[in-house]
């Protein structure tokens, strides 16, 4: 919105949509996010390693939400890639099937 990345406004939107979904009387959710838009260098993407933990710990604090946000690893920097598996629980490659606890 606004050609910039608030990670503030994000977050209000996800613990939002959480919320709702609560009293929607919706059990369980699955959060999806293409993470391809930071590479288009729009302003505000600079946070994502504060919006990826903020977001981190909004869903690991609402244990019916599941995350996640998927990195084409040929798009990406090892430096990206390497921040945002620090900052979840858990990683997985989608060509392979083991999942990486952290």
């Amino acid at each position: 919105r606004g050609g910039r990345f608030d990670k503030n406004r994000m977050i209000d939107f996800w613990a939002g949509t959480i919320d709702q979904a609560r009293k929607d009387g919706i059990e369980t959710l699955f959060l999806s996010c293409e993470m391809d838009w930071v590479n288009r260098e729009i302003p505000g993407s600079e946070s994502l390693s504060s919006y990826e933990a903020e977001l981190d710990q909004l869903i690991t604090s609402s244990p019916s939400v599941t995350g996640v946000c998927q990195f084409p690893l040929q798009m990406f920097s090892g430096e990206t890639i390497f921040d945002s598996i620090c900052l979840h629980n858990h990683a997985m490659q989608c060509n392979s099937q083991p999942v990486i606890p952290l």
